[in-house]
C-alpha cells in the first residue's frame, strides 16, 4: 500500500499514518476527513489520504478551543461558588 501522494503538489499521507503521528484515533481522523476539517482526498479504494500540517493546524485549533472552554467552566464554577457562599 502507498503511504504517500501528492495531489497538484501537495503531499498526502495515508490517515491511519497521519493519526499515529499526531497521536488521535484514526476514526476521529477519518471523521475529521468526512466532515471536511481537514484537506483530504479518499481514493477510489475507500482510503483516506489527508494534508499533516491541516491534520496539525485542525488539532492546535481543537485544542485552543478545548482550553477556553475549561476557562469559561472554571470561571462560571467559581462565581457559583461565590453565590453559594454569600
Amino acid at each position: 500500500m502507498v503511504d504517500e501522494i501528492t495531489i497538484d503538489g501537495v503531499p498526502f499521507i495515508a490517515a491511519r499514518t497521519a493519526a499515529a503521528t499526531v497521536g488521535i484515533s484514526p476514526d476521529y481522523l477519518t471523521r475529521w476527513c468526512r466532515e471536511g476539517l481537514v484537506t483530504a482526498h479518499r481514493l477510489s479504494s475507500g482510503i483516506w489520504f489527508v494534508n499533516l500540517q491541516s491534520v496539525q493546524q485542525c488539532l492546535a485549533e481543537r485544542e485552543a478551543q478545548k482550553a477556553l472552554w475549561r476557562a469559561q467552566l472554571s470561571q462560571g464554577l467559581k462565581k457559583e461558588r461565590a453565590l453559594a457562599t454569600s
